[in-house]
C-alpha cells in the first residue's frame, strides 16, 4: 500500500475518533504518520530520474506473446541452420571440399551459439540491466 495512502486514513481514524468524543493518544498520530524518505544522491548533473519498467501498460502481454512468437521463430531457424550445416558437411565430405565443411562447421557453431543467447537472452538482459541500476 501507499504511505500517503495509510497516512490519509490514519488521520481520518484520528478526526473520526476527536469528533465523537474519544481522545487518543497523540503520539499513535505520529507512529502512523511515515517518515519522508530520504532523498536520493544527486547525479553529477543534478537531475534526479527514477524510472523502472512498468509492466502494466496497455498491450503489453501482447508485445510479450509476440516478442515470444519471434524467440520461437528465431528457435526453429537455428534449427534449420544446424540441419543445413549438417548437410554441408556431408555433401563436402562426399565431394572432398574441404571449404564445404568449414562453412558448414561454422553454420553448426553458429545455429548452437544462437540458440544459447535465444535461451540466455532475457536472463542476461536482466542480469545487465540490474548491473546497471547499482550505478
Amino acid at each position: 500500500m501507499d504511505a500517503t495512502y495509510l497516512s490519509e486514513h490514519a488521520h481520518r481514524l484520528l478526526a473520526t475518533a476527536r469528533t465523537h468524543g474519544l481522545e487518543l493518544h497523540a503520539q499513535l498520530g505520529q507512529a502512523l504518520t511515515p517518515s519522508p524518505a530520504p532523498p536520493r544522491p544527486s547525479s553529477p548533473s543534478g537531475v534526479n530520474l527514477d524510472i523502472a519498467p512498468n509492466r502494466t501498460l496497455p498491450g503489453m502481454s501482447a508485445f510479450e506473446e509476440m516478442v515470444g512468437g519471434l524467440i520461437s521463430y528465431a528457435l526453429i531457424g537455428s534449427l534449420v541452420g544446424l540441419v543445413i550445416s549438417l548437410m554441408i558437411i556431408a555433401a563436402g565430405r562426399w565431394f572432398g571440399n574441404p571449404y564445404a565443411s568449414s562453412v558448414g562447421r561454422t553454420g553448426i557453431f553458429s545455429s548452437l551459439i544462437a540458440g544459447l543467447l535465444l535461451g540466455a537472452g532475457p536472463q542476461l538482459v536482466i542480469w545487465m540491466y540490474n548491473i546497471g541500476r547499482e550505478f
